[in-house]
């Protein structure tokens, strides 16, 4: 398979704040985060990931799934993956919403509101680092959270 998500259940403590660590398997490449637990929990980035991916196969869309939940009143951005869908294909890129750039209050359930179409290259012409993975890996790589 070439995408999975794998979230450790120990709570670790990292720059100051509980975390729990966590990696994307993307085409053979290990990319690592930490998810903040002191507003969500691991259960709550799974349940939100899962809904967002629902929703983006649902509409047809594209899905962004948060890797750095606070709380809003007092964030100024949040990593997260976006998820572009493209027949068979996703192509999955390492994102960053800064909260100064959406209009009205964030809402975590909207979050593939957020996400705007697929960018390829950035402003000077540099492309953009992204994975293509098949949809299927994708689907089956949520299901087993």
């Amino acid at each position: 398979m070439s995408f999975d998500i794998v979230v450790g259940e120990t709570i670790i403590e990292q720059n100051g704040e509980p975390v729990n660590r966590g990696e994307f398997l993307l085409c053979g490449c290990k990319e690592e985060f930490a998810l903040p637990v002191s507003y969500w929990s691991r259960y709550d980035y799974f349940k939100n990931w899962k809904t967002m991916v629902a929703d983006g196969l649902d509409s047809q869309a594209n899905s962004a799934i948060v890797t750095s939940m606070r709380d809003a009143r007092y964030m100024n951005f949040i990593n997260f993956w976006a998820f572009y869908y493209g027949g068979e294909n996703v192509y999955v890129q390492n994102k960053i919403l800064f909260m100064d750039e959406i209009e009205g209050r964030f809402n975590p359930s909207r979050m593939n509101s957020y996400l705007g179409e697929r960018i390829t290259h950035n402003e000077d012409g540099v492309r953009i680092s992204e994975w293509v993975v098949k949809l299927d890996d994708v689907l089956s790589g949520f299901r087993a959270l």
